[in-house]
């Protein structure tokens, strides 16, 4: 059995999907039912289609981009200010001040590409029910699983961009738009936040009862399927040998458990969130070994900075350090700080990293560089988290595929702060804190914490230390309703900011149709 040609195909695909983006058949006038017809003829042309679900996700305006290493990070303030010249639309992002057309435009694209996407997997579902099929039974779960799965975290993201603080959910006017139709210009259902968070959490369920019989990651763990066909893991045998290894790339069973985890601690539903994170943690194959372990110390010795081992969702995104160097700017000796996204070296060293780690912590170590300002003579931190050397002609390795050439949506870490955060242990989350830090090359020998409250207090630093660059900590600041006692960055901020705006999803849709239609009438 050639490994290398099973793990290049399905590379393959997934970075060709990335490249090109949605396939010609996603189109949302009424010519398109034969070729609707045509994509889902076949079990590869379902499988063709998920994956531009998923190169969707990977695309420079979603999660290969905005979503992790801008918007977000940029909202919350860890970065110091932009300049207001040379990057407008963030110093006005940063000072949440979202009146700008430039931004009402940004958000508004944000939330179109979602939509798309959500309809894209709506079609999907909708072929899966097709009689007579062309699916078997365990090919169809696997699928249908999956396309609910992206579609709840498309409409999770829309919750927490667009949707109201968490703790006052129950209470908003604001609507959010919940679709189950497969065409982009017919009008969803309009929810309330608590009908809204309620259709997510269905969806989330459904995908995950569909993958329970089906996906490999119940019977292998990560690593096994990851080298299914080498020498040692002849045992593992796959049904589907092309589209059931590299599960990390897949929303798998675990990937929507975890993310089940990180909504439920989002509204605020604290013992659902631990409960979920715990039964992660715990979980194990059907010999008993580990689904996946902490692997920052690992992964950074071996020059995968962003930690992808440990991930239980990753995206494919092959220009990503081009990409992240537009944010970073990490291949340059000098930077321009006014334009890129860094902070002082001493906020770093002495808030962040509090000054007594920077000596072992691998995430200061490895994940910044201290590089000069261009202009000022000052020196400043860029984080290396998306780096990796590239050489010009050179041949894309396995390793460059797989571990550098990603971004992490879900990683063990974020379960391990989670059920810091929920448990009533004082006992287990010390344990945790220890694990979780060695795995930084941090060796604890004494308990951290002394009570719940210091741990609560912790947890904002850690998530800083951790969640750089990976769109994360705006979104733990919202879901607590800060508006001060922050870190670093925000001062005097309200609630209000929290919520992004967007432009009504028909008007969206309209003008969405009327571009199509003069495109094809070729004006």
């Amino acid at each position: 059995m050639n490994y290398n040609k099973i793990i290049t195909g399905v590379l393959s695909l997934c970075l060709a999907a990335s490249v090109t983006g949605c396939s010609d058949w996603l189109d949302v006038k009424q010519d398109t039912v034969v070729e609707e017809k045509d994509q889902f003829a076949t079990y590869s042309g379902f499988q063709d289609a998920l994956t531009d679900c998923y190169a969707n996700l990977a695309s420079s305006s979603l999660y290969g981009g905005v979503l992790t290493m801008g918007l977000p990070d940029v909202l919350a303030n860890i970065y110091q200010e932009p300049d207001k010249e040379r990057a407008t639309s963030n110093y006005y992002l940063y000072h949440h001040d979202y009146s700008q057309q430039s931004l009402k435009n940004s958000f508004d694209n944000i939330y179109t590409e979602l939509y798309r996407n959500i309809v894209q997997c709506n079609i999907i579902i909708r072929h899966t029910n097709d009689v007579p099929s062309v699916l078997t039974e365990e090919q169809r779960e696997l699928i249908a699983g999956e396309a609910h799965a992206v579609k709840a975290l498309c409409h999770f993201e829309i919750l927490r961009l667009f949707g109201p603080v968490p703790t006052e959910g129950a209470t908003s006017d604001i609507k959010l738009y919940y679709t189950d139709v497969s065409d982009i210009t017919t009008r969803p259902v309009e929810c309330d936040y608590t009908m809204f968070v309620d259709r997510i959490r269905a969806e989330f369920n459904e995908a995950r009862t569909l993958l329970a019989g089906v996906d490999p990651v119940l019977k292998y763990n990560f690593d096994e399927l990851n080298k299914f066909g080498t020498d040692g893991f002849e045992y593992v045998t796959l049904k589907d040998e092309k589209y059931t290894v590299l599960r990390q790339f897949r929303l798998n069973y675990w990937a929507v458990r975890a993310l089940q985890a990180r909504m439920e601690l989002y509204v605020g539903n604290k013992a659902e969130a631990g409960k979920i994170a715990r039964e992660i943690l715990a979980a194990k194959t059907a010999e008993g070994k580990p689904l996946v372990e902490l692997s920052t110390l690992k992964d950074m010795s071996d020059a995968c900075l962003c930690s992808p081992s440990e991930g239980l969702f990753l995206l494919s995104v092959p220009g990503v350090v081009s990409t992240a160097d537009g944010y970073f700017g990490f291949k340059s000796t000098t930077v321009d700080g006014a334009s890129i996204n860094t902070l002082p070296e001493e906020t770093l060293k002495d808030v962040i990293f509090d000054d007594k780690l920077v000596g072992e912590d691998k995430r200061y170590l490895e994940g910044w560089k201290v590089v000069a300002q261009t202009g000022g003579g000052a020196k400043v931190p860029v984080l290396l988290k998306y780096f990796s050397e590239e050489e010009k002609d050179a041949e894309v390795t396995l390793k460059m595929q797989t571990k550098q050439q990603v971004v992490p949506v879900m990683r063990l870490s974020e379960l391990y702060l989670m059920l810091m955060e929920t448990s009533t242990d004082l006992a287990e989350v010390n344990r945790l804190y220890k694990e979780y830090m060695l795995a930084r090359n941090v060796n604890l020998q004494a308990d951290a914490f002394t009570t719940l409250d210091a741990v609560a207090a912790a947890l904002p630093r850690e998530y800083m230390r951790e969640f750089y660059g990976e769109g994360i900590i705006f979104y733990f600041y919202k879901r607590r309703a800060m508006e001060k006692d922050f870190l670093y960055g925000m001062k005097d901020f309200k609630k209000e900011a929290y919520v992004l705006p967007f432009a009504d999803a028909q008007k969206r849709a309209e003008e969405i149709k009327k571009a199509e239609e003069a495109k094809k009438n070729g004006k």
